[in-house]
């Protein structure tokens, strides 16, 4: 989300407050707790519309969990869900990434977001075919700044 959070923050007719950070998810708590990051900025600015961007980072084992098993998948929900508990249902929406070199494990974590959102009707943007490869770089995981651009604008419009 960093590098869509950046295109936001450029947008003055908005004002968009920023918790991501490069290379956090939901697996590694200990080098970013996520949760009480957002609990505090959520209080600050209370009915926010939360978009929670996860990305490949969260492609790892969690402990002794390996990634992509039933119980990891668990969970892997459950750990959304507490982020869905903080913000509450109508104030977060999941954007799920453009593909990248890491498919197969994006895919499972995609599905994942997909069925949550939809078991508890929840709003997600998918934004699985918004870009091509001219908006990657050269390692095809992360994009450019065109790219971030492009993916910014789809937050917005939707």
């Amino acid at each position: 989300m960093v590098g869509i959070a950046s295109q936001l923050k450029s947008d003055e007719s908005t004002k968009y407050h920023s918790i991501a950070k490069v290379s956090s998810g939901l697996i590694n708590l200990n080098y970013y707790d996520i949760y009480e990051n957002l609990e505090v900025k959520f209080k600050k600015y209370p009915n926010s519309k939360v978009y929670v961007c996860i990305g490949t980072n969260d492609g790892k084992n969690i402990g002794d969990i390996k990634f992509g098993t039933d119980d990891w998948i668990l969970e892997y929900t459950i750990r959304i869900d507490l982020l869905t508990a903080i913000c509450g249902k109508d104030n977060i929406v999941f954007v799920i990434m453009p593909k990248m070199k890491t498919l197969p494990k994006i895919k499972i974590i995609r599905q994942i977001i997909i069925d949550y959102s939809t078991w508890n009707g929840l709003k997600y943007i998918d934004l699985w075919d918004a870009l091509d490869e001219k908006y990657r770089t050269p390692d095809k995981i992360h994009c450019t700044n065109a790219g971030y651009k492009i993916l910014a604008e789809n937050l917005k419009n939707s």
